[in-house]
């Protein structure tokens, strides 16, 4: 199951011994109007008053939305392209487009989108987003990049990965750019997603800053999906997590991976975190098998580990061939996964953790080289270890 899928499962369950204001205060209210005739004969107008949840719902077109009256998505600057609660309520989204000057994303399941997209977009400038908190009980923002095509970083110079046409920063509200979190990024980020700390109750808000340099006639897309999440739900991440997974099974990889000319983009210094599944105690990481899944720091065609890894590395901690035993606690090179070190090894290989919550650390200098090797960052293909 998906986070998307919970959030829907746990918002539209049933509502038990809620007092009534509560209960008001999550539904949506239509009046049904039906006409009938009276022992006199007389035609009578009778009014229903038909309530229904705020829960998720998909359009047609593939947009999720909340469940509203056409009205009240109407009074939300919202749009729709589908119906919802048996034909009474309408599945509502917002789209900001947003160029030259900043605007404020103040509802859930807002898509923050180029002018007139799907089409491209080369305009000069930037493009500004405030997101602000719903209510003071929310402890995230989750952003899905369902599409992100920015003009891809520097490749084949030997000073590589860097954006130096556009640029997407992101930032959380209280500034944590002395540690370059969340990362800059350009390039090619099509579903990816992030989360940030929504700081509740410290008055700030997160910001979104897409840079369309002047460098490029390059059509840009892109289309970001802003949910926001209460604390301590079950998909709330945990702290210092830039991305959090669910499932047994998974993928996680780098931003720009899709980038033909196999360059990561620079300075990354994050954690991906999986939540730990009932029955699970393990998790399991293999290197995905299509071509170039690994290329990490390391000038050579083969794989490295522990200390040899300094600059570029993925770390896993506690990762070895059977999840005991002594860890290099990081891999680096062109092949994933070596089981000792120093040296440099051929033939990637299966590592597992036991150590909880699971966890991946990504770091990536300022600097890299693919003119000559493959840095095309990882994909790494999981599965989580039965317990006993």
């Amino acid at each position: 199951m998906t986070i998307r899928q919970e959030m829907k499962s746990r918002k539209s369950g049933k509502l038990l011994l809620l007092p009534t204001c509560l209960l008001v205060c999550l539904m949506t209210t239509a009046v049904v109007g039906e006409n009938y005739r009276n022992t006199t004969g007389r035609v009578m107008s009778l009014f229903s008053v038909i309530q229904f949840p705020n829960i998720e719902c998909v359009n047609g077109d593939g947009t999720i939305g909340e469940c509203y009256t056409a009205s009240e998505c109407s009074g939300r600057g919202g749009t729709y392209s589908s119906s919802c609660a048996t034909g009474l309520g309408v599945c509502c989204y917002v789209v900001q487009e947003s160029c030259g000057t900043t605007t404020d994303v103040t509802y859930n399941n807002t898509y923050i989108r180029n002018s007139g997209f799907a089409g491209g977009y080369s305009t000069s400038g930037t493009c500004s987003h405030k997101i602000k908190p719903i209510n003071d009980n929310m402890c995230q923002f989750r952003l899905d990049f369902d599409v992100m095509e920015l003009v891809k970083p520097v490749s084949g110079t030997g000073t590589d990965g860097t954006c130096s046409t556009d640029t997407l920063t992101i930032k959380e509200g209280i500034s944590l750019s002395s540690i370059n979190y969340p990362p800059v990024y350009c390039g090619l980020g099509t579903g990816m997603h992030m989360y940030l700390n929504a700081n509740p109750g410290q008055n700030v808000d997160a910001s979104i800053a897409i840079a369309i340099g002047s460098g490029s006639s390059q059509a840009r897309r892109w289309s970001i999906r802003v949910t926001q999440i209460d604390c301590g739900t079950l998909y709330t991440a945990p702290p210092n997590c830039l991305q959090y997974h669910t499932g047994s099974t998974g993928s996680v990889q780098t931003w720009n991976y899709d980038d033909p000319n196999n360059i990561h983009t620079n300075t990354q210094n994050y954690a991906i975190c999986i939540r730990r599944e009932k029955g699970y105690c393990g998790n399991a990481y293999v290197v995905d098998p299509a071509s170039n899944s690994f290329g990490v720091d390391g000038s050579n065609t083969k794989g490295r580990g522990g200390a040899q890894c300094k600059l570029d590395f993925v770390g896993i901690p506690g990762g070895t061939a059977s999840g005991y035993g002594n860890s290099l606690e990081r891999w680096c090179g062109a092949v994933f996964g070596v089981l000792s070190a120093p040296g440099l090894h051929d033939g990637s290989n299966q590592i597992i953790t036991y150590r909880t919550p699971f966890r991946m650390f990504v770091k990536f200098n300022d600097n890299a080289d693919n003119s000559a090797v493959n840095r095309r960052g990882f994909k790494l293909n999981y599965r989580q270890v039965l317990c006993g």
